[in-house]
This record gives C-alpha cells, structure tokens and sequence, in this order.
C-alpha cells in the first residue's frame, strides 16, 4: 500500500472512530506531510519527536471555525525505516 493510501485509510478510521490512530507508513515525514496536503483541505498542525531514535509524527486536522479549534482526526505517525 502506498503512503497516500495508508494516510487516507487511517484518516478515514479517525473520523469514523473519533480516535487518534496509530499507524506505521512505509515513507518519512515529508511523504506524509505531502499527502496530507492533498487529502485534506482542513487546517493542520504537527509536532515530530525522536525518542530514542524511533521517529514519530502527530498530526491533526482541525476546524478554525470551532470556538477552540475543534479536532477532526489525529493521526500518531511512525516510520517502516525505524522498526
């Protein structure tokens, strides 16, 4: 499965599930990043963590219309490469 897909499916999970969803991509963070910005037109944010030489991403898409920015899916992003 390529990366956008894997993106897509887990996305898909998050919204229907109203859940963070852990997924391991077969990319790095630039080819998450770059097919989040063509799925997705919401607003997002990210942090990247390397702890102990396992690399992660969290990212989410939100509403800037909501009162507080509301959350609508959230993805824990880790890397083939890293097991």
């Amino acid at each position: 499965m390529n990366v956008k897909s894997q993106i897509e499916s887990a996305i898909e999970r998050s919204i229907s599930h109203n859940e963070i969803v852990h997924v391991t991509i077969d990319g790095d963070s630039g080819a998450a990043l770059a097919a989040i910005s063509e799925l997705r037109d919401e607003s997002t944010d990210y942090t990247m963590s390397d702890y102990e030489g396992v690399n992660a991403l969290d990212i989410w898409g939100y509403d800037e219309g909501a009162p507080e920015g509301e959350m609508v899916w959230r993805l824990a992003i880790r890397f083939g490469a890293d097991e």
